[in-house]
């Protein structure tokens, strides 16, 4: 398996960086693992053109585009985008239908903050928000309203292009984080969402023998909870070793000053860190926001040691009440002074057995071996959900025109066995997606037919290579053909109850071995999020072979798009007017007209009010498109013949 890890380093290094260290150290042994790493440091002016170029910095397009041309990967897994990398380098992979996994470190997708935490404490205004103005006003990145609103534009920008999305997989560090992300406005759906902890190195562990100090590893800052453990902890005889540094540091040195039993260490080894928390009673965690995945609680159970955490986010996932840890009220003193108290109740066995616990948690759940079996398995499901579907001898299966991969071979040749959306491309199509993003990613499906003369001849015209004409209706016909030899059903999702009952009439008719359903969606523009899943939930109760969608372009495909992973049905085809067409309530052209090449002019003719600007108007701009597109060809000089030009010798006239 090749995989391309992609990170942006921070201009200080932080816990993400060492996280993605650590996995590509892990993969390492397991697969083809290569990196590619941006950083957010440098030179000012560095770092103000990455941040000016966020939404779509083609420098680091460029350089993603070497790496890919390089070698090729099965999949991509992004740790962070932000913001040198940007994420114009999730849409160039979803271009290329190379598989995507974005790690969720944080909450930035969600609020600008990042860390959902502001002034000290939890800020979930933008929770409520369609955009962050309440973040911006508050100044929560940078302390800068500038920057808050060019971080929370760029990820705006890409949530109304769906770029989001677009992302086949996120991993969320536990529990909690996802269920955010699927309760917020970027639409997600629970299966693009896997649950994958952090993991640590095993150094060893102890469970007896400890000392009587508890310990306290992190940053030195409020969102910590540092004012609340040295307020639990002072003018008390329970002794508490601090290691870390931050903004706090004084107020530290100087708690440490007034009370004999608050020492502080300062910043310390991560060797002496393990060394300290194999002796210490418990580890003491007072964090008041929502952590991502507390790397030092990992280390803690990994040595045996007992957690007091705050009962918040990542905390309640991590910590089982009175198993391997206990949770006290975030930010309540007395609250850690009670459950320090209870700690201090137990006699040394039943200490020695939560710790034992704390140990097997580690071993059930973050060691290095489980972290590589889950992270594999994402990559395998993600490539697997993903995987195109015309596999036989695809470069004579496939042909490039106007950069849309347009199938070129007969229906035959599809290969239907696993699940496989179909769509089909004209001129008009092809013009929209100059103009809409999103149904170009939607139109890049695992099949994509040239239904329409203009496709056929830009691929004469502009390659040289004859394509045939794959109209949705002889897609429709051979689909039924084969439902009809074999057995099954489909269902038709789109147009009125008239016309869908019309549509049964006639396939029970023609084809009475298969089994027909219909579903009329409400006629909006937009479907709400319970539209959406009332269609699904009729197509999954038949969970038919075939799908047929007839919303018009580009709505059903895009539709399609968004929604195909959630479909049981094996084929999902977007046919818009072979609906009206099979149940004939508008009349196809005849086989004359369409071998005649003039099906266009007919329909004109036949629907001047709803065809005009389709033909008149997106008809003449597509021409300008092919020409414009000839002549920049004609006029460039292929790269063989600049290479050529370097070696002909010119002889001497005398």
């Amino acid at each position: 398996m090749k995989i391309l890890l992609i990170h942006t380093f921070y201009g200080q290094g932080g816990g993400e960086d060492q996280v993605f260290k650590n996995e590509c150290e892990l993969l390492s042994y397991a697969a083809d693992a290569r990196q590619l790493c941006f950083n957010n440091g440098g030179k000012k002016i560095q770092v103000l053109l990455n941040f000016i170029l966020g939404p779509f910095n083609i420098l680091s397009l460029a350089k993603f585009n070497a790496a890919i041309k390089a070698d090729r990967p099965d999949v991509i897994h992004i740790h962070n985008w932000h913001f040198a990398a940007s994420p114009i380098l999730i849409r160039a992979a979803k271009k290329l239908k190379i598989p995507v996994v974005v790690t969720l470190h944080n909450y930035r997708l969600l609020c600008p903050s990042a860390t959902l935490f502001h002034n000290g404490k939890l800020f979930t205004e933008s929770l409520k928000e369609r955009f962050p103005w309440k973040a911006i006003s508050n100044k929560v990145y940078r302390d800068s309203w500038l920057q808050t609103f060019w971080l929370a534009g760029i990820t705006y920008w890409h949530k109304r292009l769906k770029t989001w999305q677009s992302v086949d997989r996120y991993i969320t560090l536990n529990e909690f984080s996802k269920q955010l992300f699927l309760k917020s406005d970027l639409h997600l759906k629970e299966s693009q969402i896997d649950v994958k902890a952090n993991f640590v190195s095993d150094s060893g562990y102890n469970v007896k023998q400890r000392e009587s100090y508890y310990l306290y590893v992190g940053r030195l800052s409020p969102e910590k909870g540092l004012p609340t453990l040295l307020a639990a902890f002072s003018n008390t005889s329970y002794k508490i070793r601090i290691v870390g540094d931050g903004p706090l540091r004084k107020n530290v040195e100087q708690a440490a000053k007034e009370n004999e039993n608050i020492t502080y260490l300062g910043a310390c080894s991560n060797e002496s860190i393990r060394s300290l928390m194999k002796s210490a009673s418990a580890l003491i965690f007072p964090s008041i926001w929502f952590e991502g995945m507390p790397m030092t609680i990992l280390e803690a159970f990994s040595t045996g040691t007992f957690v007091i955490g705050s009962k918040l986010g990542a905390m309640e996932s991590l910590i089982a009440d009175d198993y391997n840890g206990y949770l006290f009220t975030p930010g309540d003193i007395l609250s850690l002074r009670a459950n320090i108290a209870r700690w201090e109740s137990l006699d040394s066995l039943s200490r020695s057995i939560r710790s034992i616990r704390a140990r097997q948690t580690y071993e059930s759940h973050y060691t290095p071996e489980n972290n590589l079996d889950k992270l594999l398995n994402i990559y395998s499901s993600t490539i697997q959900a993903s995987s195109p579907i015309v596999t036989e001898n695809d470069q004579h299966m496939e042909t490039m025109v106007l950069d849309f991969p347009v199938f070129s071979a007969p229906l035959d040749k599809i290969d239907l066995k696993n699940k496989t959306v179909i769509n089909t491309i004209n001129q008009y199509s092809y013009v929209m997606t100059t103009k809409d993003p999103a149904f170009k990613e939607a139109l890049m499906s695992h099949v994509l037919l040239p239904d329409g003369v203009g496709m056929t001849v830009a691929s004469k015209f502009l390659n040289g290579i004859k394509v045939n004409k794959i109209a949705g209706a002889e897609l429709h016909h051979y689909l039924l053909e084969k439902l009809q030899q074999e057995g099954g059903s489909c269902f038709y999702l789109g147009s009125s109850e008239p016309t869908l009952q019309k549509i049964k009439e006639h396939v029970q008719s023609e084809f009475p071995a298969i089994r027909v359903s219909t579903y009329s969606p409400p006629f909006k523009k937009e479907f709400t999020d319970e539209d959406n899943q009332a269609m699904i939930d009729a197509i999954n109760r038949v969970k038919p072979d075939v799908l047929f969608i007839g919303m018009t372009a580009p709505k059903q495909e895009k539709w399609a798009h968004q929604h195909y992973k959630e479909i049981d049905a094996q084929t999902i085809c977007a046919v818009g007017a072979v609906f009206d067409f099979y149940a004939g309530t508008i009349k196809r052209p005849s086989r004359f007209w369409i071998n005649m090449k003039l099906e266009w002019l007919i329909r004109l003719v036949n629907e001047p009010g709803r065809m005009w600007k389709r033909y008149l108007y997106y008809g003449p701009y597509f021409v300008f498109i092919l020409l414009n597109k000839k002549l920049k060809k004609t006029l460039s000089i292929p790269p063989t013949m600049v290479k050529q030009t370097k070696v002909i010798k010119v002889p001497t006239v005398r």
